[in-house]
């Protein structure tokens, strides 16, 4: 079995990215929010949603805005989760409910509800997981690397690769180990 090939943050906080990496050259759109959609501020669930998803995969850098579409199906299908368990949490719901066939036999079916529920349940794990969301994709999303900042984590991973290239180590370090 092959080894498992290292995510690219990976590759990045070793100093092992390379432009020939099918990550890192091709060029896509820039990062930043999209327009919120017609569609989306209709509904007051699915506008709360994108304002609330919207800045944080903006600052996850994973976020274009040709992800519009992608957003919007995510926060329509939130609103439609809450429109269903709340018909669910009504007093009275019944799961199941009679069902009378063409041939006069009864029989028991499940709530309209139930249904729409599991079907937008399975599209809502989708759209979280094609935009980052959930724990497992969070790490399988390619985010763009953050803008060059000058930081003491960054200047500590500079100093690490320079001596892992030179091979020399800090004098002072090795005194302090030594003595």
């Amino acid at each position: 079995m092959p080894a498992r090939r290292k995510p690219p943050q990976r590759h990045i906080a070793d100093g092992t990215q390379r432009a020939d990496r099918r990550h890192f050259s091709a060029p896509g759109p820039a990062c930043g929010a999209p327009n919120k959609p017609p569609s989306v501020a209709a509904r007051s669930e699915a506008s709360l949603e994108w304002d609330r998803i919207v800045p944080l995969l903006v600052e996850k850098r994973t976020l274009t805005a040709t992800d519009a579409f992608a957003v919007a199906a995510y926060c329509g299908c939130v609103a439609d989760y809450v429109a269903v368990e709340a018909i669910k949490a009504e007093p009275g719901f019944r799961p199941v409910m009679p069902s009378t066939t063409r041939a006069g036999t009864s029989s028991m079916r499940p709530h309209p509800a139930v249904s729409a529920g599991i079907r937008i349940g399975t599209e809502l794990r989708h759209w979280s997981t094609q935009l980052g969301l959930t724990p497992i994709s969070r790490s399988q999303v390619i985010a763009d690397p953050p803008a060059a900042t000058s930081s003491e984590l960054d200047a500590f991973v500079e100093r690490g690769r320079r001596v892992r290239q030179t091979g020399r180590t800090n004098p002072r370090l090795v005194e302090r180990i030594d003595g």
